[in-house]
């Protein structure tokens, strides 16, 4: 199952600080010293709705996430790669609190900024269209899912860059989704493609080609 961390890309270190009141604190020394649009103000309320978040209360956490949106926005514009990779992290958040609808929305924008921030290739992209087929498929729009996870895969084949990592994750997602709607020779493919780039990647000994081995298996009889 997706969740919260499980987003390709995502990259979240919290501010050093032992509860949710000392880094309300720490915001308020930064909003008075540096103004609410420097950076570290912006990081703030994106950490403060991560440890509301956490407690699980959601309308805190929703109210301080759209103030980190509409902050970025202010100082970056709606045009901005940081604006575009902050889309990626609201998503998250939305998924974390089950409301799939929006979560989507925020991919759906993101992807549309990365085309015409980086061209139709970039693996951005990619990492997108990997958070929005796997979100799909855990609400069961199996079919968007696989066209997104497909198109995940396709782009990261070609992006440049280090992009093992979220090529293999991808691969993996979209032949476990085949094989469990029951598409067993896209899943079969997808399954040695996997195998053959981890070994390439990693070697003979990678311990997880032992469960994509009988996953082969396992399909080589039932084809």
């Amino acid at each position: 199952m997706l969740t919260f961390s499980m987003f390709l890309g995502w990259k979240y270190q919290i501010a050093k600080c032992n509860s949710l009141e000392e880094m309300q604190q720490k915001l308020e020394k930064v909003l008075k010293e540096e103004g609410e649009e420097s950076d570290n103000a912006i990081q703030l309320y994106f950490d403060i709705c991560f440890w509301y978040m956490n407690r699980g209360q959601k309308e805190e956490s929703l109210q301080s996430l759209e103030k980190y949106l509409e902050l970025l926005k202010r100082k970056y514009g709606n045009q901005s790669s940081q604006y575009s990779r902050a889309l990626t992290q609201v998503a998250s958040v939305f998924v974390f609190f089950h409301n799939h609808k929006k979560a989507i929305e925020f991919l759906e924008e993101a992807i549309q900024l990365d085309k015409q921030l980086y061209g139709e290739s970039h693996r951005f992209i990619g990492q997108a269209y990997f958070n929005l087929g796997a979100i799909q498929s855990m609400i069961g729009q199996n079919n968007s899912a696989i066209k997104n996870l497909e198109k995940s895969v396709e782009i990261l084949e070609r992006a440049e860059g280090d992009i093992n990592h979220l090529l293999t994750t991808s691969l993996g997602t979209l032949a476990d989704l085949y094989r469990n709607i029951g598409m067993r020779n896209k899943a079969l493919d997808t399954y040695i493609k996997l195998y053959d780039l981890n070994v390439r990647l990693y070697g003979e000994n990678y311990i997880p080609n032992r469960t994509i081995k009988e996953n082969i298996d396992n399909l080589s009889k039932a084809v």
